[in-house]
């Protein structure tokens, strides 16, 4: 089904929650309120999904509606732990 924003759907439908997928791994999770989505989407460390162009499959739970978005994945740096602050240096005291 195709819709454009602010066709009217009918019945209602009860979406409350949304996925994305890159394949077969999901990406992001997030909610549906008043119609409207939010998701929040990032690639699990240790996915085998590689820098390049790739489909991103949003599915609404409640009515099993998908939506299709292409996304380009570029390479970036591994996470890392943030910088720590260094103390006062010791007098050897």
């Amino acid at each position: 089904m195709m819709l454009n924003e602010g066709d009217k759907v009918s019945p209602k439908l009860a979406n409350s929650t949304l996925a994305a997928f890159i394949g077969s791994t999901q990406v992001g999770a997030g909610t549906v309120a008043e119609g409207k989505g939010s998701i929040t989407i990032s690639l699990p460390a240790g996915s085998d999904i590689l820098a390049g162009e790739h489909i991103v499959t949003f599915v609404a739970e409640g009515s099993g509606t998908r939506i299709y978005l292409p996304v380009t994945v570029v390479a970036g740096d591994s996470p890392t732990t943030p910088p720590v602050k260094p103390g006062l240096p010791s007098t050897g005291n």
